[in-house]
């Protein structure tokens, strides 16, 4: 679990540092200051040591990665786009200490003559073509401990150097979209064999109390997630509507990624008012069980106080909310960190949380 992250110079961030960090961590803040960049940087770092995880995040943002394009698409991970600078991304957490990523581009003609030694000679033709001068390279630094290395990867999306295993599970949840059917059936199937599904059965209950059983069935010749309500026949969950899915993708997600970490952006999508502390009560059981550290990005006071009433009423009080915002004199980003005895008191007099 994250202690703590830093990271400079990736997409609109020139230094950011989040100290105090939980169990379950959310992140607030006005539009375009990096909510769902630092989820991006999160990611990038929880999964650790493979470049072309970089080209994953065009996924969140709704774009579809295209690895053949020139070189301005890459820029776009480095601060003001200026590629001559180098993306640091450092975190301490309980799993594997203090751990470092760099991503930089290779300039130097040098180095470039050290990686065609790398590439294995029944690639090298192909190697040296994707090595030519006019061709890009981005190089991922990391230190961990007393090991470190360089992973490269070609304009292309070519790895020329193997990474070794992230350290643990994470996954991102995009603001919108809903997960492939064959991904939702295999975790709900993990979900039944693990005998965890009356979790999930409890959780979807808060959403909609008259949801009293869900079974695998089959659909049209396919297997998908069906819902049973009382006095109706069972309807398939991608008929439930938003928030029962988005529901079901939380519990299935954090159900798969055990000590590990999940990301969500724009957590409120889909879910009702009504339902939103029961729904973080919920989240923090799930995250408590499956040990599991939760981000999640929200531009919805409701969904912040919610949050605080959910583990309020727990122990222990394993949430903070971090709110981005620019300096008025640098425009830097920075955050504000809020533990219980702060959201207690901006609650109480009001004060504005959401940046």
């Amino acid at each position: 679990m994250y202690t703590s992250f830093h990271v400079k110079n990736y997409r609109c961030f020139e230094d950011l540092a989040l100290t105090d960090l939980a169990r379950v961590n959310l992140i607030a803040g006005k539009n375009n200051v990096g909510k769902t960049a630092l989820l991006e940087a999160l990611f990038l770092h929880s999964r650790g040591y493979n470049p072309q995880f970089v080209f994953d995040l065009d996924v969140v943002r709704g774009l579809t990665p295209n690895l053949d394009q020139p070189v301005p698409e890459w820029e776009f991970v480095f601060l003001n786009r200026d590629s001559s600078l180098i993306v640091t991304l450092l975190g301490e957490d309980t799993i594997t200490g203090s751990r470092s990523l760099k991503l930089r581009f290779v300039a130097d003609s040098e180095e470039r003559d050290k990686i065609k030694l790398i590439i294995p000679k029944s690639r090298f033709s192909n190697g040296a073509s994707v090595l030519s001068p006019t061709s890009t390279i981005l190089a991922l630094d990391y230190h961990q401990s007393t090991q470190a290395s360089t992973i490269y990867m070609a304009q292309g999306g070519e790895i020329l150097s193997a990474p070794p295993d992230s350290p643990f599970p994470s996954f991102i949840i995009p603001a919108q979209g809903r997960p492939l059917l064959k991904e939702t059936r295999e975790r709900f199937s993990n979900l039944v064999t693990s005998g965890k599904l009356p979790f999930l059965l409890a959780f979807l209950q808060r959403i909609d109390p008259r949801i009293h059983d869900i079974q695998l069935l089959d659909f049209g010749g396919d297997t998908m997630p069906h819902g049973f309500i009382l006095n109706e026949r069972p309807v398939p969950l991608n008929y439930m509507g938003e928030g029962v899915n988005r529901a079901v993708n939380f519990v299935l997600t954090i159900a798969s990624t055990s000590n590990g970490v999940v990301l969500i952006d724009e957590i409120e999508n889909g879910l009702h008012y009504s339902v939103l502390t029961d729904v973080w009560k919920a989240i923090a059981q799930a995250a408590r069980t499956f040990k599991v550290q939760i981000f999640a990005t929200t531009h919805s006071l409701e969904m912040i106080r919610a949050a605080h009433e959910a583990f309020s009423e727990s122990e222990p009080y394993d949430f903070r909310l971090h709110r981005l915002g620019r300096d008025t004199e640098t425009g830097q980003i920075e955050a504000l960190t809020f533990n219980q005895n702060s959201m207690n008191a901006a609650i109480l007099f009001d004060q504005e949380v959401r940046g």
